[in-house]
């Protein structure tokens, strides 16, 4: 798959393949090219074809229409993408320089118990005093609606007998519709 070939030869040899090759790159098939050198080393032998034209008896060959494969769009080229992977962000602390900062690290097991159970107390009222916010909330009695806020139940009948009168319209429409489309599809008018 690579681009390097070595060739020995004569310099006329030489330019031949030369051209094999490059169009081998390009995706043309050497077949092609061999058929030809091979057309062209029969008529230069033969004598009575020295002085004629040699085009009608080489192979043309035509390039097929494929269809090409998608185009690649380079994206535009953006600065502080590029910044980004020279100078990248400032990673997270570890969990041992985390306890160097709070001074956890240098303390003896017996402060690091201390220490952590003083953590795990704080935690706990926090939650609680959460839970305790949550229940006052629950507790409190909602406001009460007035009179007028509050639909009447005719208001609601008049909603419910609109919504069932347009489902009716339309579900004649639909019909007449089907019955139109018979009509026309076995020719009856």
């Amino acid at each position: 798959m690579g681009k390097t070939v070595a060739i020995v030869g004569p310099v006329f040899g030489v330019r031949r393949a030369v051209e094999v090759i490059v169009d081998c790159m390009k995706n043309i098939h050497p077949l092609h090219h061999i058929k030809r050198l091979m057309v062209l080393r029969e008529l230069e032998n033969n004598p009575k074809m020295q002085n004629e034209t040699w085009s009608a008896y080489l192979p043309e060959f035509k390039k097929k229409n494929h269809k090409k494969g998608k185009k690649i769009i380079k994206k535009k080229r953006n600065l502080q993408d590029e910044l980004s992977h020279v100078f990248p962000e400032a990673t997270e602390k570890s969990k041992v320089d985390l306890q160097i900062e709070s001074g956890e690290y240098f303390m003896d097991d017996k402060e690091k118990r201390q220490y952590r159970n003083a953590k795990l107390e704080e935690q706990h009222e926090k939650a609680a005093q959460r839970k305790q916010e949550k229940i006052a909330q629950l507790t409190t009695a909602p406001k009460e609606r007035s009179k007028n806020d509050r639909k009447s139940k005719r208001d609601t009948k008049e909603i419910i007998d609109n919504i069932k009168s347009r489902d009716d319209k339309k579900r004649k429409r639909k019909a007449e519709e089907f019955v139109e489309s018979k009509r026309s599809r076995s020719g009856r008018g």
